[in-house]
């Protein structure tokens, strides 16, 4: 292929039909193409494309399918700590060894966070 062979790819430009004037690099089905026109490398983006474009879709759903359940889940921690907190009472010491005392601050620091505080 020549050096001098142009680019195959042609877009408009207003009224005017303009090719595209970089060298050719490729030659793909009996037509050339420069590097940004090459039609495998062009897919092969388009891939990536869409392939990150999917992760962060599914990473947004998984945002927002916590965020919806949030509500929900701090209302049933707050029961759960409020369950081992009377139970504790009720119980005496077999309750407290049920319940590791690290988890019953971290629901209560869970809490606090959740509502501000």
């Amino acid at each position: 292929m020549s050096q001098h062979t142009p680019c195959s790819v042609s877009r408009m430009d207003g009224y005017h039909l303009v090719g595209c004037r970089k060298p050719a690099k490729v030659e793909r089905a009996g037509r050339h193409y420069c590097t940004i026109h090459d039609p495998v490398r062009v897919a092969e983006k388009d891939k990536a494309r869409s392939d990150k474009w999917e992760a962060e879709r599914i990473q947004q759903r998984k945002k927002w399918a916590m965020e919806a359940a949030a509500p929900d889940l701090l209302e049933a921690l707050k029961e759960l700590r409020q369950s081992i907190s009377i139970g504790s009472s009720e119980y005496g010491e077999e309750l407290s060894r049920d319940v590791h005392p690290e988890t019953a601050q971290k629901a209560d620091r869970a809490i606090a966070k959740a509502e501000g505080r």
